[in-house]
């Protein structure tokens, strides 16, 4: 093969290209502040970590690098990871095969972990593996939990719950955003009727003024408050 100037220019460029480009990654992979991972779709060994992924795991890199990902779940999650890795379950997009899901991991203490997982198929090093940004929702699915058994348990009790925007304290005043069952039934008014509207549709002429000035004064110091009034149904009857 011969090469005049022009070629040999261009070979440096690409090689010089080519070097930025693979310090370029490396710099993304090392520094990137969530949790990553490469590991080899034929043998499952884990070939590389960042630090970050370190940090939450517990292990050293070294450690991680003489694990497979199996042992980063526990042993009755394995079979259905080998399932869901398989590649006929990566989708494919713009000709590059992606993966998402939601996985439970095991920390080097054995804790739990609930993991997000963005995962790439790429060639590294001539083997194809699987790049993977992981992020840890174990508190937040925890929370989201904790929220949907509050849910159920507003939902279904016999007490009327009304929840309220925070602010504005002054008129018009926050609106109501969510009643349950029992308020409609408590008070005659449908959901679609008190939705957007203020807690003042519910006064009337014995509605005592003093104890909600003492609650809208508990309101703008975040604090809780607690009153007798009374309140008035749709169809005017009166309820303390």
């Amino acid at each position: 093969i011969i090469f005049n100037s022009s070629n040999i220019s261009e070979l440096i460029k690409t090689e010089t290209d080519l070097k930025s480009s693979e310090q370029q990654y490396k710099y993304l992979f090392e520094n990137n502040p969530g949790a990553m991972l490469i590991w080899d779709l034929e043998t499952a060994q884990i070939l590389d970590v960042n630090e970050c992924a370190c940090e939450i795991y517990g292990y050293t890199r070294e450690e991680f690098l003489n694990m497979s990902v199996y042992d980063m779940r526990p042993k009755e999650e394995v079979p259905k990871f080998k399932e869901q890795s398989k590649i006929e379950n990566w989708v494919e997009y713009e000709g590059v095969r992606l993966y998402y899901g939601i996985s439970r991991h095991i920390d080097k203490a054995g804790n739990p972990l609930d993991v997000e997982i963005n995962a790439q198929m790429i060639t590294y090093k001539g083997r194809r593996v699987s790049l993977v940004l992981m992020h840890d929702v174990t508190q937040q699915l925890k929370e989201e939990l904790r929220l949907k058994l509050l849910e159920s348990v507003i939902t279904n009790a016999n007490d009327a719950v009304i929840i309220t925007e925070a602010e504005p304290f002054s008129s018009p005043g926050p609106r109501i955003i969510y009643v349950n069952e029992a308020f409609t039934r408590m008070t005659g008014y449908s959901e679609e009727e008190i939705l957007g509207k203020n807690p003042r549709i519910l006064h009337g002429p014995k509605t005592n003024s003093p104890e909600f000035a003492h609650l809208r004064k508990a309101m703008e110091a975040w604090q809780s408050c607690e009153v007798t009034v009374i309140n008035y149904k749709k169809n005017g009857e009166e309820f303390w």
